[in-house]
């Protein structure tokens, strides 16, 4: 088959005098002549087959074009299947900030909230799950974890020896190390 030449517009063109008809330009490289075209310039008027027309357009009604609806003359606009779907499940004038909404999304509103800028400036996860780091704990207002303390050694030494002291001094201070608040 021959190789066609890029098609100009207009498709009818006048050069020194001489028209040239790119359509019919492409018919003779194709080495058909009975392929028909549409023409342009008469806005497809000159088609009064109109099955023909869409053949010769190479379009089908439900799959290139959208065939005339009752339904879609009364529409302003068009959805896919999706968004319908997507829109029908939203409820009637819904409000998405109201508490129902908000609290089934599982979030929290402003108004729940003693101190939302504390909650606001969270830069870590605080679930049950994770481990967040804090630069201390304040109970009531009072601090009762701070940073990690120093490692204290064992009780050992001294020259009065009590072993159920140095035994209990030793278990507090292991439970305090297996709790990270000092050091090991």
């Amino acid at each position: 088959m021959a190789e066609l030449p890029p098609i100009p517009y207009p498709l009818r063109q006048t050069f020194d005098g001489v028209s040239v008809d790119w359509l019919e330009q492409v018919r003779r490289a194709l080495g058909d002549t009975s392929i028909v075209f549409l023409d342009q310039a008469n806005n497809l008027s000159d088609v009064l087959d109109l099955p023909l027309a869409r053949a010769n357009l190479g379009l089908e009604i439900g799959a290139d074009v959208q065939a005339w609806s009752a339904v879609l003359d009364g529409t302003t606009a068009s959805f896919t299947i999706a968004q319908e779907t997507k829109l029908a499940g939203i409820e009637a004038l819904a409000d998405v900030t109201d508490t129902a909404n908000v609290t089934a999304a599982g979030a929290l509103m402003d108004s729940e909230l003693t101190d939302i800028a504390a909650v606001k400036a969270l830069d870590q996860g605080v679930a049950t799950t994770d481990t967040p780091s804090f630069a201390a704990v304040e109970v009531s207002g009072v601090q009762v974890l701070g940073a990690q303390g120093a490692a204290v050694a064992d009780a050992s030494g001294g020259s009065t020896v009590d072993t159920e002291a140095r035994a209990a001094i030793n278990a507090l201070l292991a439970r305090l190390r297996a709790h990270g608040v000092i050091a090991t």
